[in-house]
């Protein structure tokens, strides 16, 4: 019997085969398929490691009054400044240049909001006057001139962002528009109106290299308290308008304030639940990679430095671990079920891991493949330093239910 070779092994082919339609006038790419057929696949690129990826258009939603924009503004502040982001890596070969489109507020409002981002930035202990020096020259906020007769919807306007963000120094890795509403023409319900928004959006990707990320708000039944439960408010399909958006989107962030039954859950302030205080951020939605990475924000209060911003809670994975219940060790990532298995083993050193892959992937052609790249994604997220969890990866081992009394040193 011939033995079939892995299709994934490269072929012998001194000469690539060229199509005969490349190079023809048209308005498209290409694809290289020898290049496809004969080399791996390259990796999935973040912006800030497991949490927004690089070069692909995004959506950042929530209800009114939730924080969008000030968390939207945090994030770009920490970038442009040479921070980490929500206690996440950058990646080390991202650029860290960041446009701010503000159609909803001014000038003046926008410098208030700065000044009050900037002073919660100080508190991180790697910020310096090189940070400062950082958000002066990547970090851009443009305001539209409502007297100067020109339409400001992304359509008419991708161009011109894109034309920025190519002289910003170091390249721009984040444009944010704020908001979709007040960039996108027509009807939020119609879906060809939000197709040609869609696709100005993708050209401005496509055009400056970098993430773009629309902030949106949800839809009716979500935009108020409600007895959903916390994942259910965090689902992408929560954003308001034509499913279209969320078709468009290579990636979707939503944040919801925690209910007051929550909140008491977790043994939080009842008062500052109902002020909507601590809110989750959720990647809700990622077409290229796993998603559900969740962080549970606190909001800050007059005369608190940075207030009206939300600050990551320094408790954010037990509170979250403690919302979702116990079910929750029922519903576990495949990344969260190699973290328990690792952390059970007291570590990668004494665990057979191509049995260990086997049993999570039992109908796989390739388990250890698969536990090669939840191994990856550990590691990204600083919870596995090889052959050992991290102090990081043990602390959340410990609220997905591992007893650390087998914990090696």
């Amino acid at each position: 019997m011939t033995e079939i070779s892995n299709f994934a092994e490269p072929l012998h082919n001194p000469i690539p085969f060229r199509h005969p339609t490349m190079g023809l006038p048209e308005p498209w790419i290409t694809g290289d398929v020898h290049r496809m057929r004969t080399e791996a696949p390259p990796p999935v690129r973040w912006l800030v490691e497991g949490l927004i990826p690089a070069g692909v258009p995004g959506v950042l939603a929530a209800r009114a009054n939730a924080g969008k924009s000030m968390t939207a503004l945090a994030i770009g502040l920490a970038l442009a400044a040479g921070l980490e982001v929500m206690g996440r890596t950058v990646s080390p070969d991202a650029p860290r240049g960041v446009i701010y489109a503000s159609l909803e507020d001014d000038e003046d409002e926008f410098h208030r909001r700065f000044s009050r981002g900037v002073a919660l930035l100080g508190e991180d202990p790697a910020w310096n006057h090189q940070c400062g020096l950082n958000l002066e020259s990547r970090f851009l906020p443009l305001f539209p001139d409502r007297c100067a007769g020109a339409k400001f919807g992304l359509v008419n306007q991708w161009t011109q962002l894109a034309e920025r963000a190519k002289h910003l120094p170091g390249g721009c890795g984040l444009i944010i528009l704020d908001t979709l509403s007040r960039m996108a023409e027509g009807e939020e319900n119609s879906a060809s109106d939000m197709r040609a928004f869609i696709d100005a959006i993708s050209a401005l990707v496509q055009s400056s290299g970098a993430t773009v990320l629309a902030i949106h708000h949800v839809g009716k039944g979500n935009d108020t308290p409600s007895d959903k439960k916390l994942w259910q408010r965090l689902h992408p399909e929560t954003l308001r308008g034509s499913s279209a958006i969320e078709a468009g989107a290579r990636f979707v962030l939503t944040m919801a304030a925690l209910s007051a039954q929550e909140a008491k859950l977790a043994n939080l302030d009842l008062e500052e639940a109902l002020r909507g205080d601590f809110v989750a951020f959720h990647l809700a939605k990622m077409n290229a990679a796993e998603r559900g990475h969740t962080a549970l924000l606190q909001r800050r209060h007059t005369p608190d430095l940075g207030a009206g911003f939300l600050a990551l809670h320094p408790d954010s994975d037990r509170i979250l671990s403690v919302i979702r219940g116990e079910a929750s060790v029922l519903k576990l990532l495949k990344k969260e079920e190699v973290l328990l298995v690792i952390a059970e083993a007291g570590g990668l050193k004494d665990l057979d891991q191509r049995l260990a892959a086997v049993r999570l992937w039992p109908d796989s052609s390739n388990p250890k493949g698969q536990w090669d790249k939840m191994l990856t994604a550990l590691r990204q997220e600083r919870l596995l330093e090889d052959p050992r969890l991290t102090d990081l990866g043990w602390a959340k081992a410990q609220t997905l239910g591992c007893d650390p009394s087998g914990r090696k040193t």
